[in-house]
């Protein structure tokens, strides 16, 4: 029976049904920031097909495990997400775009996924966990830092709350 299985799995792969990415080995941080390389592969996470789902180059994802509470209950410690890091904001209108969705930032060496806010009157990027219990984690990025501060957005994930 797993052998069928196996064989379904990688027909529907070539045939394009679904992508595989990259599943880093350190995971990334739902709290605190933590450190990931991204040349560091464990293994291959399955992912359907939909252009909705994973928009441009599969090859610009990677996934990653979350660590931590701070997005809890969207996210918690253990879930998968997929990181496009081809939608680094180049520009104001990018920015705006970006309003409301998961993104994951670099802060002080390290990773961690929040709610993307961007204050235009004040030119300032904000980091939002969902758990509010978590706020000590909040992400604050400006001028050069915006940039330099934002690795992809979110654009899948696999959660085990249900």
């Amino acid at each position: 029976m797993a052998v069928k299985h196996a064989r379904l799995v990688q027909d529907a792969v070539a045939q394009g049904l679904y992508l595989s990415i990259p599943l880093l080995k350190d995971a990334v941080a739902a709290g605190p920031p933590t450190e990931v390389d991204e040349q560091d592969i464990e293994g291959w996470v399955l992912i359907y097909a939909d252009r909705h789902w994973l928009r441009g180059d599969p090859v610009n994802y990677t996934c990653v495990r979350v660590q931590g509470r701070s997005m809890y209950p969207v996210l918690d410690h253990g879930d998968i997400v997929a990181i496009d890091h081809q939608c680094v904001p180049l520009d104001l209108d990018e920015l705006k775009r970006l309003n409301g969705k998961m993104v994951a930032f670099r802060v002080e060496g390290g990773v961690t996924i929040k709610w993307f806010k961007y204050i235009e009157d004040k030119e300032l990027v904000v980091g939002i966990p969902e758990n509010r219990n978590e706020v000590d984690h909040l992400v604050a990025l400006r001028g050069d830092q915006i940039n330099e501060g934002i690795v992809g957005c979110i654009r899948w994930w696999w959660s085990k709350i249900g």
